[in-house]
């Protein structure tokens, strides 16, 4: 059988087994979100983008929750962690803007031709980074130290191409040159106290004042 994502089939085909589905279905589970708002845009937005054409919509961000008109030339639709983003050129600002699809409403593609920046490679736009925030600027030299346990599991499951372990007698260090995003915090976040950020020290800091936040949150 084949099977697919909830949005709109992830665009493609992610797996076939050949098989008989209910058997299939049986033993094969597949991570699946339990909502993925805003996956109806998908073919539409995907339709612009094969076009060329540029794209309407009204957005709502969830740091200020207030719906914006925006109209922006759509290059690459993403996903992360079963939400779906828009990478796309805003002409007015000069800028790269990734929008959610969940925050999106009234989707809509125009007959203005979109305006696509001559430089944009979709590789190395996000080649320094972690999630989906791809920040400007040069990447940082992430170092940590891990427990034992932490150590297998961030082996086992990098959390970036150009990630490095070093053991040193029973110690083990993991190293990453990235541009350092939310996504990465929160993924060391996860680990807790079973990791310490050696450097940069920026990231020291912002991993200390949220875990004095947390600890606060317990008292």
């Amino acid at each position: 059988f084949q099977q697919f994502g909830s949005a709109i089939d992830k665009i493609v085909n992610r797996v076939s087994v050949e098989s008989s589905t209910e058997d299939a279905h049986r033993f094969i589970q597949f991570e699946s979100a339990t909502s993925v708002q805003g996956s109806e845009y998908l073919p539409i937005l995907l339709e612009a983008i094969q076009s060329s054409k540029k794209v309407w919509f009204l957005y709502a961000s969830f740091v200020k929750q207030e719906e914006k008109a925006r109209k922006v030339s759509p290059l690459l639709l993403k996903e992360y962690r079963n939400r779906w983003y828009l990478i796309s050129y805003d002409s007015s600002k000069k800028d790269i803007i990734t929008f959610g699809l969940d925050r999106m409403k009234d989707v809509m593609v125009t007959e203005e031709t979109a305006e696509i920046p001559n430089d944009f490679s979709a590789a190395q736009y996000f080649a320094h980074t972690v999630g989906i925030t791809a920040y400007k600027g040069e990447p940082s030299l992430v170092k940590i130290e891990a427990g034992p346990v932490a150590a297998r599991y961030i082996e086992s499951q990098p959390f970036h191409p150009s990630q490095r372990m070093f053991v040193d007698n029973e110690s083990t260090f993991f190293e990453w040159n990235i541009l350092i995003s939310e996504e990465f915090i929160r993924n060391l976040l996860g680990f807790a106290g079973e990791i310490n950020v050696l450097a940069p020290d920026s990231l020291r800091k912002e991993m200390r004042e949220r875990a004095e936040a947390m600890f606060m949150n317990y008292r």
